[in-house]
């Protein structure tokens, strides 16, 4: 995943962030290919992290004084499909570090303009913009998740489409309901916001588990999520 040449990794929350950032898409503007797989074509990602200025000196757009802990971090990545990430690294002086960055902002701005996030008055109205979100995420869960019987063998083949589902479906929802009570967090009883800091922890345990370097158990959904803005 990573781009190896040199010791500037990034750590599992770099990319963590930078795959959420980028919705599991190659930023370059002109590809936006999509990194994983689709359901029933097997189980792959092919998103490359690659480094905007050199991972060690001599490498592509080289900057010997950057640090090596700067080498490896976010604001140094930018995440790419493998065509594009080879073709940055072999011509680098037609794709200056300007040029990459450009590419990232751009890429944010279009996934967060995609998104489609509203600010809204009333908590009818904020009920009205989450209750069908919740509801498919919670049809997902229903249908798929891993309180159904195949829970004891993780190569059945609903285990497959389970961790589809929660890559494609469920992070980019819950990601856009994050969004949404952020940007109205006005409108919320302070019991309900409790219960929204529970719900990004879950999400947090949910993006590291499946898009991360463990397989530590996730905190479980918060059922009052399900009846957030219900009521005056």
């Amino acid at each position: 995943m990573a781009c190896l040449r040199g010791r500037a990794i990034p750590t599992a929350q770099t990319k963590l962030r930078l795959f959420s950032d980028s919705a599991g898409h190659c930023n370059r503007s002109e590809c936006r290919k999509p990194l994983f797989s689709e359901e029933g074509q097997g189980d792959y990602n092919i998103g490359e992290l690659a480094h905007i200025l050199a991972a060690q000196d001599g490498g592509p757009r080289p900057e010997p004084k950057l640090a090596q802990e700067h080498r490896a971090s976010y604001s140094n990545l930018i995440l790419l499909c493998p065509t594009c990430h080879t073709m940055i690294d072999k011509c680098p002086d037609e794709f200056p570090d300007t040029l990459l960055r450009d590419w990232k902002l751009r890429h944010k701005a279009r996934i967060a303009e995609a998104i489609g996030v509203p600010s809204v008055s009333t908590r009818d109205a904020a009920r009205q913009f989450l209750e069908p979100i919740l509801r498919a995420n919670r049809s997902i869960h229903e249908q798929y998740g891993l309180d159904n019987d195949y829970r004891e063998n993780p190569e059945a083949e609903e285990a497959s489409i389970w961790k589809h589902k929660v890559i494609g479906q469920i992070i980019p929802n819950s990601r856009k309901i994050i969004l949404f009570v952020d940007k109205n967090i006005e409108l919320l009883h302070d019991t309900e916001r409790d219960i929204v800091e529970l719900f990004r922890q879950h999400f947090d345990d949910l993006v590291e588990r499946h898009l991360g370097d463990t397989e530590a158990v996730s905190s479980r959904f918060p059922p009052e999520m399900d009846s957030l803005f219900v009521g005056s």
